[in-house]
């Protein structure tokens, strides 16, 4: 009898966490962060959410937004989105306003500061120098056309597109100021890139069904 009890304790248990779980509905661009999170009145970021909020949820992010911002610490929770319009998107881009930025360094290389947040928006884009700096790739959305490859020292900056950030390999060595120059080879002043950052779109997930989204530009 007491066994049976258990079981049956177990199952009202199970039954009552799975009648709490809750539902949030996220848009970039309709939504608030503040707001109730419902399809009516949705979030604005992924990121406005605790890490209890993201455990044993739903979690809908609206079709046709771009959020630039990753998705991490998420535990039993079902991601996906919600409307009719194309996948929404996981960016980790960091876009350039303008292509006013880049300066001559040399005859035939140019730099940028990316130290400057004003320079940016997109991922990380308002955070200064905490966040820029590790660079994967240049792209350009227009065209759909990754530009040139990272070099490991400034000296092999020799065909048109090439570009590079620091000669440092060990984490331990670094510093943000390793960061602050992206130096690229252009036989003309550069454009507006999409410059990808180094870090993850989604991380340390525990059990979760992950589904109908694109992630782009982390690398």
């Amino acid at each position: 009898m007491r066994r049976i009890s258990l079981v049956l304790l177990s199952l009202c248990s199970s039954m009552l966490l799975m009648a709490q779980t809750q539902t949030y509905y996220i848009s970039s661009t309709l939504g608030k962060d503040g707001n109730p999170g419902t399809e009516e009145a949705p979030l604005s970021t992924i990121s406005s959410l605790s890490k209890e909020q993201k455990t044993g949820a739903a979690i809908y992010l609206r079709s046709g937004d771009i959020f630039f911002e990753s998705i991490s610490d998420c535990t039993d929770c079902i991601i996906s989105s919600y409307g009719e319009e194309k996948k929404p998107v996981i960016c980790g881009f960091r876009v350039m306003r303008s292509g006013e930025g880049w300066q001559m360094d040399e005859q035939g290389i140019w730099k940028l500061d990316m130290s400057d947040p004003s320079q940016f928006y997109g991922y990380k884009a308002g955070y200064g120098k905490q966040f820029y700096g590790n660079i994967g790739c240049l792209y350009i959305p227009e065209e759909n056309r990754i530009l040139g490859q990272s070099v490991a020292t400034k000296k092999e900056l020799k065909n048109q597109y090439d570009f590079f950030v620091t000669d440092k390999v060990k984490r331990s060595e670094l510093t943000q100021d390793d960061f602050k120059y992206l130096y690229i080879k252009s036989d003309e002043k550069p454009g507006a890139y999409c410059l990808s950052s180094g870090t993850n779109g989604i991380s340390n997930m525990t059990g979760c069904t992950i589904e109908n989204l694109a992630v782009v530009g982390f690398g």
